[in-house]
């Protein structure tokens, strides 16, 4: 039990004392009241004791006595206690709390008589009762107050969080619409509406039932929300389609929550093809080559007097016409081909190109070509195109198209105008390489449509090989319906150069915009390509809108003038000498003709005289074979000829020959140049070519000066190579070894050491049929035969030999010899042998060689590969460290 303040005997006692002598009588009706809440397990938490409508005479003292379940709750402190004097106590065993005080000498009014600290000790689902009592309520003239009271109620309940998506947005910045073959940002709202906080979790996003990307929240308070995004993947690319895009939070159940089955928002969405992108964005077409010539001649083009015309009210036909004067095609020409091109927009009932028809000249025209793009997704989403009807075989100096419409009405396609494009050939014009592209793509760089003005570009690629050295011009005609804001908000690009603004107007009554751009100087031999696109600007929002559908290459080659063309030069030897009478050939790999050059037996001057345009062009390749009178130097060469040598008259071209190939050996090593026989050596040397040509070079190998082997190689002018012999000494002796007529490097073979062991003959026989060897070696005893091709007789007895590499690596320190007679007698001997521990390599002494053999075999083990039994030296069946500890041991020591 815990009292604390002033003690209740004496605040009763004090309030006898002050007002014993007054009367108590009736008075209003006061309320009493014990707050209740609902709190965590383990919670502390605050509450009040409140009075209410006290009398007019105020509260004079006061007393209240609340109960509870102390298993549910426990008293943690009593604070807020309003009166002068007053008191708190209370017993966490039994389960009380008592407050209590008076007013003196002014009494008090409503409010707060007291906050009791709780701490919740219950489990979750526990609940206790605050049931007030009122042990003493007077007011200032120490009469008794009528009240009421109302108890207090404790739940427990163990609060969740509880995770939603709440919200998904695609694309929050533009459309909110989602699209094919490109990258979508998907932004998910997700919000904790549980009671608690919730730790950290995975939300995912998912396409198609396919996880395209899992992202981390480190946690998320109670009703607080968090927005999380996420992109869709640009590989693979999602196609145009629907699909369920789901977001799901809390992947892995990490957080417990409240209601763990709204965690998933999912919906079908639409993926659309963006058609304010570039195809190249919505797996369409570039603007393509349909026709490509190479004619001496030209192109022209005009629109006539073709017009825009509003597709908004019913119409029957569309008629434009050609005049003589808008072409300037010259007279004898010959027509190649003639194209005419229909644009339209807004077609709303889909008449394009079933419910049209063209008559060009009186002729019925079927369509060559058609070529369409839309918006593809939200409002206006209507068709433009373009037709292409090919009419070469109806082309007059006076033209009309007319195009009847076969269901007019409103809501047919509006029409852009008409372009006329005629390719002739004319023989007194210069050779014109011609590529003609056809497409329709939409473009519209717009933020609002999440189009950039990188994805709002079209391509246009011209496929072959230009000769650039002998090009006069290049132009690039361009046709754009709709575009015309100009200013920086179109651009044209060719290759590698860029022209901001071209599209900037209309031509005549029509809504085309045709541009005209030399791009001579951006012209690649090959691999060139035009792009056509809507640009945002700084600071602006969108682009152009525009509809890339034409792109015209004319390449003008330079016109060949027949002329004298001199090829002269000066021809040196190698040394840089002047070659006299050099023998001078010109060969022209593009035509295969060859010519023999002029020369003089007193000069080291050439000439060859050609005419250009019929022996040689820019861009030809000549070969010059050139060598000395005796042709012992030599040199092949080629050069290309530019538009500068044609126009110069010719070129000035001088040779320096190249001498023989001259073939030097040097840094002969031989490895090793000692050992016991048989010997395996390699021999190596560095060739290299020190003369003027190519050539084969033949290496050898000589023990002796006798050639015991060889090589051939071919070797550029400086180059060098290393040549490397392996060969096997048999014979014990000294040799002297070198590649070519290098100084020799001696060898030393030696023979294996023996084991010489004298034994007498066993008495009564004159020979022995055989010996055992037996030989003892920490404690193990090893026998073998030995075979008599290994005996010397001797007077009164043998000499055995035995080569002594032939033991085992566990070398003994004494030898054991029986001799068997062939009366099958015995006789015994025995030889005490130095150990030759570490020799691995057998050549008579422990050195670096022999390291390097254990060295390879390390860490190995029998039956392993790179195991070598010699390199085991204490018989363990492994190559560790004590094998090198017994190789260093004998380091440096020499057998014979």
């Amino acid at each position: 039990m815990r009292v604390e303040g002033v003690g209740w005997a004496f605040v009763v006692g004090i309030t006898v004392v002050i007002f014993s002598a007054l009367l108590v009588n009736a008075v209003p009706t006061t309320e009493v009241s014990v707050e209740s809440a609902t709190v965590r397990p383990g919670e502390i938490f605050t509450i009040n004791v409140t009075l209410s409508d006290a009398p007019a005479a105020g509260i004079g003292a006061w007393g209240f006595n609340i109960s509870f379940d102390p298993s549910v709750v426990q008293v943690k402190d009593v604070s807020n206690l309003p009166s002068p004097l007053n008191m708190s106590s209370w017993d966490n065993t039994t389960g009380w709390v008592k407050l209590g005080g008076v007013f003196f000498p002014s009494p008090g009014g409503d409010g707060t008589y007291g906050t009791i600290t709780f701490e919740a000790v219950g489990a979750s689902g526990a609940s206790t009762v605050l049931h007030l009592t009122v042990e003493d309520l007077t007011d200032g003239n120490n009469k008794r107050i009528s009240y009421t009271t109302t108890d207090g109620h404790i739940i427990i309940k163990e609060e969740k969080p509880d995770l939603i998506v709440s919200d998904v947005l695609i694309n929050p910045e533009c459309t909110h619409e989602m699209f094919a073959n490109e990258s979508n940002t998907i932004n998910a709202t997700i919000c904790n509406i549980g009671g608690d906080d919730a730790g950290a979790f995975g939300v995912r996003f998912s396409i198609a039932g396919i996880p395209f990307a899992t992202k981390p929240v480190s946690g998320l308070n109670a009703g607080e929300c968090v927005n999380v995004s996420a992109t869709t993947p640009t590989t693979p690319s999602i196609p145009a389609g629907d699909y369920t895009l789901t977001v799901e939070a809390d992947i892995t159940d990490a957080v417990n929550e409240t209601n763990e089955e709204n965690n998933i928002w999912s919906q079908t969405v639409t993926v659309y093809n963006n058609g304010y992108k570039g195809k190249r964005y919505t797996g369409g077409e570039d603007i393509k080559t349909v026709r490509s010539y190479k004619v001496n001649g030209g192109v022209v083009y005009s629109v006539g007097d073709s017009r825009y015309l509003s597709g908004s009210a019913p119409w029957e036909e569309y008629v434009a016409n050609w005049t003589s004067t808008d072409f300037q095609i010259p007279a004898g020409a010959r027509v190649v081909e003639a194209r005419l091109y229909v644009y339209y927009t807004w077609d709303k009932v889909g008449a394009m190109p079933d419910n049209v028809s063209m008559e060009f000249n009186g002729n019925t025209v079927e369509m060559d070509a058609f070529y369409t793009d839309r918006k593809g997704f939200g409002s206006w989403d209507y068709p433009s195109g373009m037709l292409a009807y090919n009419v070469t075989a109806y082309i007059k100096g006076k033209n009309t198209a007319v195009l009847r419409n076969l269901n007019p009405v409103a809501g047919n396609p509006s029409i852009y105008g008409m372009l006329l494009v005629v390719v002739y050939e004319n023989a007194e014009e210069p050779e014109r390489m011609i590529w003609i592209n056809e497409g329709c793509d939409i473009l519209y760089a717009n933020n609002n449509y999440c189009v950039s003005s990188k994805e709002a570009t079209a391509f246009a690629t011209f496929a072959g090989t230009i000769d650039i050295d002998n090009v006069t011009e290049a132009k690039l005609i361009t046709v754009v319906p709709s575009g015309d804001e100009g200013d920086d908000k179109n651009r044209l690009y060719f290759n590698n150069k860029m022209w901001s603004g071209i599209w900037d107007g209309f031509v005549g009554n029509t809504q085309l915009a045709i541009n005209e751009t030399d791009v001579t100087a951006a012209l690649r031999s090959t691999n060139n390509f035009a792009v056509f696109q809507s640009n945002i600007p700084e600071g602006d929002t969108k682009g152009d809108y525009m509809v890339a559908t034409n792109a015209i290459l004319v390449v003008t080659k330079a016109v060949c003038i027949l002329k004298p063309f001199l090829i002269d030069g000066y021809v040196f030897y190698a040394n840089g000498t002047a070659c006299n009478g050099p023998i001078v050939s010109v060969t022209n790999l593009n035509t295969g003709k060859t010519w023999e050059a002029e020369t003089n037996a007193t000069s080291n001057y050439y000439r060859l005289n050609l005419t250009s345009c019929v022996d040689v062009n820019a861009s030809e390749v000549l070969r010059f074979n050139v060598s000395s009178p005796d042709k012992t130097q030599t040199n092949t060469t080629e050069y290309t000829v530019t538009q500068a040598d044609i126009d110069a008259g010719g070129l000035s071209f001088n040779i320096k020959l190249r001498g023989p190939p001259r073939f030097e050996f040097s840094d002969l090593r031989v490895e090793p140049t000692k050992g016991v026989a048989p010997l395996d050596i390699t021999v190596c040397a560095q060739v290299e070519n020190n003369g003027g040509s190519a050539g084969e070079y033949n290496a050898t190998l000589k023990i002796d000066g006798e050639v015991v082997d060889y090589k051939t190689g071919t070797l550029n002018a400086g180059e060098s190579k290393r040549v490397c012999f392996n060969y096997t000494f048999t014979e014990v002796g000294t040799y002297n070894v070198t590649i070519d007529d290098l100084p020799a490097v001696e060898v030393t073979v030696t023979p294996p050491p023996m084991i010489t062991v004298n034994i007498t003959t066993p008495p009564g026989n004159t020979s022995c049929t055989w010996f055992l060897i037996n030989y003892t070696y920490t404690g193990e005893v090893v026998g073998f035969n030995v075979s008599t091709d290994n005996i010397t007789w001797i007077p009164n007895g043998m000499n055995l030999s035995y080569k002594f590499t032939n033991l085992p690596n566990r070398v003994p320190t004494t030898l054991y010899v029986r001799a068997t007679g062939a009366t099958g007698q015995f006789a015994y001997d025995s030889i005490t042998v130095t150990s030759y521990l570490g020799d691995i390599n057998d050549n008579g002494e422990v050195d670096l060689p022999d390291l390097a053999i254990l060295g390879a075999a390390y860490g190995t083990k029998r039956g392993e590969t790179g195991f070598n039994e010699k390199a085991d030296l204490n018989g363990d069946d492994e190559v560790g460290l004590p094998d090198l500890a017994m190789l260093g041991a004998h380091y440096g020591e020499k057998y014979w």
